[in-house]
């Protein structure tokens, strides 16, 4: 459990954190910046000693990585070393996308429908907006991203949809 004077210097620290790194996150509002430093912490809290020093100086030391990492989770970014070798030198990160956009010619057109009031209604009304994107023509994983959930996730629904037709 998080004291009070403890939530108050974290979130003091998201504060400043938040105000002086705002530019190297342009896809994240200030707002966003500090809830991530919050949830960082949250995840590195157990490292933290009192003892060895301030929650200030820890903070400081350890809270960009864990930012950092999301922001690149987020925006589909891998961070790798290519051509590192164990013990040898260390090598420059690259950052790449985790997808690649494919040229035009692999496109898979929506379908269009005559109308744009469609109705489903033999489908429970929590599946709507899952049944919707895939009669577009989405794949599940396109589905997954449009709806903010995982591929597995999509899969579970698309067999849980299934089973309530069957």
């Amino acid at each position: 459990m998080i004291s009070e004077s403890e939530w108050d210097t974290v979130i003091d620290f998201g504060r400043y954190w938040a105000s002086k790194y705002l530019r190297k996150f342009p896809n994240w509002s200030f707002d966003e910046i500090v809830n991530e430093v919050v949830i960082g912490y949250a995840n590195i809290r157990h490292r933290y000693d009192a003892e060895k020093g301030s929650l200030n100086t820890f903070l400081k030391a350890s809270i960009w990585d864990q930012v950092f990492r999301s922001y690149c989770r987020q925006r589909d970014i891998v961070i790798s070393r290519p051509g590192q070798l164990r013990g040898g030198p260390t090598v420059q990160r690259v950052y790449t996308p985790m997808t690649t956009r494919l040229s035009e010619k692999y496109d898979v057109p929506m379908k269009e429908h005559k109308s744009n009031d469609v109705r489903l209604p033999a489908i429970p009304i929590d599946f709507h907006d899952l049944a919707g994107l895939l009669a577009r023509g989405l794949t599940q994983r396109q589905a997954g991203h449009a709806m903010g959930l995982c591929e597995s996730r999509i899969s579970q629904r698309v067999k849980q949809l299934r089973a309530e037709l069957s």
